[in-house]
């Protein structure tokens, strides 16, 4: 029989009371107080343990990078070399109109520029013309996440017809924020998409939102906006729906211009950014160089270029699973 003295005493000896506990109720105790404890410990160590298993996820990639060539798309980088012969970023827009036309008469299909242009200056009547006679071009546009800062630059354009932003939407969640910087208004009629990534605890770059919202239009991702204008939609139709088993994804993203395409989201509504591809396989050449007229126009001829700052001066540095110091 335990004595009220006995339970007094609990927390100084709990062993104690437990050995002189029933069989059953002790092994019920233990139980109980063994997953509080697990549930406190896991509570505690919640945001290291995802580091871990996010490092321990991407050795599948990086022990065994997929190494193919890849020959769709080609770098074209604003490095060291670039700034050295050009001059210091930020370039000209006359410069930048150059640059445009060059990736243009290059062949390339489509050219993505990871560069946010918020600033009226002078040239942009050079550059704005540069873009409409090149084949295909998407701006960048930075919606501003994981910050207070309140901006509002430039106009956002090109959202996508048929997402909702509303706070409850059958279960699907997306990313909203008031503050962003974007082109300003000549270039509003230039298809445009997002790069606002997710920065994890760890500083590291693993996922993106597939769409953020501003004042209730969903503006979708550059890698969206760039399978959008390629196929010439004309209303970047698309929606969002949850998972329909505990084997989906917990969102799904389809785009009415890609039937049967079905683009897995997380809970929060992000893309996961895969890092499969050995950084070796793509391939990059120097603005400058290509300025200059001095690279294989085999390198862009039908292919989707990308353009963007890979210089450390540009200040564009993430962390991958290939490298803790990624330029651009």
């Amino acid at each position: 029989m335990i004595t009220l003295q006995q339970i007094k005493q609990f927390p100084l000896n709990p062993m104690a009371l437990v050995l002189r506990l029933v069989p059953a109720s002790g092994r019920l105790l233990i139980l109980l107080v063994a997953v509080i404890l697990s549930a406190l410990f896991l509570l505690a160590l919640q945001p290291s343990l995802e580091t871990l298993e996010e490092r321990l996820g991407v050795l599948g990639w990086t022990l065994s990078p997929d190494s193919t060539p890849e020959e769709r798309i080609t770098i074209v980088s604003i490095d060291e070399k670039s700034l050295a012969e050009v001059g210091p970023w930020p370039w000209s827009r006359e410069q930048m109109a150059n640059l445009v036309t060059a990736i243009d008469q290059a062949g390339a299909q489509l050219q993505l520029h990871d560069i946010v242009y918020p600033e009226a200056k002078p040239g942009d009547d050079i550059f704005l013309a540069a873009l409409q006679s090149a084949r295909g071009a998407v701006l960048a546009q930075l919606p501003v996440l994981q910050s207070n800062q309140a901006v509002r630059t430039g106009v956002m354009t090109h959202a996508m017809s048929g997402v909702s932003c509303a706070a409850a939407n059958a279960g699907t969640q997306i990313a909203a924020t008031q503050n962003f910087l974007a082109p300003q208004s000549p270039f509003a009629a230039i298809p445009k998409g997002h790069i606002a990534p997710i920065i994890a605890s760890d500083g590291a770059v693993r996922t993106i939102p597939a769409a953020i919202c501003i004042d209730g239009a969903a503006y979708p991702a550059l890698v969206l906006s760039a399978l959008l204008q390629a196929t010439n939609s004309p209303g970047w139709g698309a929606s969002v729906q949850a998972g329909d088993s505990l084997l989906d994804s917990a969102q799904v993203l389809r785009l009415d211009s890609y039937p049967g395409l079905d683009i897995p989201l997380d809970s929060s509504g992000n893309l996961r950014i895969s890092y499969a591809k050995d950084p070796a396989a793509f391939r990059a050449v120097s603005a400058v160089d290509v300025l200059n007229g001095t690279i294989d126009s085999a390198m862009l001829q039908d292919t989707w270029v990308l353009l963007g700052g890979t210089a450390f001066g540009m200040g564009d540095i993430v962390p991958t699973p290939y490298n803790g110091a990624t330029p651009g």
